[in-house]
């Protein structure tokens, strides 16, 4: 009798998606990897991809991904801590100088990502790119699967398995009739910055102010990557995205404000990003599962986000083997310990946020 191979669709081709599918491929899976996106390998992007920090304990998931001498060779920037201007005008360090797993690192987004997507690729898994979905239908124990393909044809294929990493949008778990429900919610307003050969703090810098928190780090190329986290009104948030709105917001925030003045120029214009705490209501049903952003996401204070796209890739790929080995709660398994997770972080975001006392008319804090 012939062995039929299990057939996984991955929805968006971002850290948690690709995860997912060079786990997959591990497991002997025919894997499909479809993104709407055409530009993936494409030497410079128009806009630079926010979350660009991943700690030290990310070395042994990237082992486990067999990206791990690959990364080391890319010029991803070692960063040895944290500062922090929060709660009180005193800056507070965080290093990781005596970690035993050594420093963490700021990224290039656009090269990780790459990395992992090749990684994938030459692991087995199909990339269907530039691909729009039109339609996902769940049948007896198969999905049918329609999208327009980059040559705007459209084309259809059978799934036995899909899982949803398509970011916040969760798409697949959207037509699902899945809530996303929402912690805290805010905005973040991102800018690049070009710094000069010398310049040289590897820290990430993180400061409050009256109407948010600013967050700076130098990444690869030589850019400094900006974002003012807030929650502005409608008329607050068209000023805020003018060049002499943007200038006014670091004003605030004396340590931002040095590290700016560093900065010899412009990369891109201010632009505002979603950067909510949110969660599906259910991470899984019916020959489905959601990852990365599409399952929860987390307040960028974490600095968890690219991390927690790994884990829930890995832990998703578990929970399909586990329940194809039987496992009666395997999905519910990977369902309680998002949902522990995400109230666990809920809880102590409260409390950081609760212990900057210092702005008490401020609509933000």
């Amino acid at each position: 009798m012939a062995v039929t191979t299990f057939k996984i669709l991955i929805i968006g081709a971002g850290p948690a998606g690709t995860a997912a599918a060079i786990f997959a491929s591990q497991q002997g899976w025919e894997v499909s990897l479809l993104d709407r996106r055409s530009d993936l390998f494409v030497a410079e992007q128009t806009q630079p991809r926010v979350g660009e920090s991943l700690p030290p304990t990310i070395q042994p998931l990237l082992q486990n991904l067999a990206i791990w001498e690959d990364f080391q060779k890319a010029p991803h920037l070692p960063t040895y801590g944290i500062q922090s201007r929060w709660g009180s005008d005193k800056v507070v360090h965080r290093d990781y100088l005596v970690h035993p797993l050594g420093h963490g690192w700021h990224l290039d987004r656009q090269m990780f990502e790459q990395q992992l997507l090749r990684k994938a690729i030459d692991g087995g898994a199909t990339f269907i790119e530039g691909a729009v979905l039109q339609e996902a239908t769940l049948g007896v124990d198969k999905w049918q699967v329609t999208w327009q393909a980059a040559n705007q044809q459209n084309a259809q294929k059978t799934f036995d398995f899909i899982i949803d990493a398509s970011g916040r949008n969760a798409w697949l778990a959207r037509r699902q009739g899945i809530d996303r429900l929402y912690e805290h919610q805010q905005l973040a307003l991102i800018r690049f910055l070009k710094t000069p050969p010398d310049f040289s703090d590897s820290t990430g810098l993180i400061e409050t102010t009256p109407n948010g928190w600013w967050y700076t780090a130098q990444i690869p190329g030589d850019r400094l990557s900006t974002a003012f986290f807030c929650r502005p009104g409608k008329e607050t948030r068209q000023a805020w995205g003018t060049e002499a709105g943007w200038e006014a917001l670091y004003a605030n925030a004396p340590s931002t404000a040095a590290r700016i003045a560093k900065t010899n120029g412009v990369l891109t214009s201010p632009r505002f990003v979603a950067a909510d705490s949110s969660r599906l209501e259910n991470f899984y049903g019916p020959g489905w599962v959601a990852i990365g952003d599409a399952a929860l996401t987390l307040d960028p204070v974490s600095s968890h986000g690219i991390t927690m796209a790994l884990v829930t890739a890995r832990d998703a790929i578990k929970a399909i083997k586990g329940n194809q080995d039987g496992l009666a709660d395997a999905f519910a398994s990977y369902d309680a310990v998002l949902t522990a997770t995400f109230y666990q972080y809920a809880q102590q975001r409260r409390q950081l946020y609760q212990s900057e006392r210092r702005f008490p008319d401020s609509i933000y804090w």
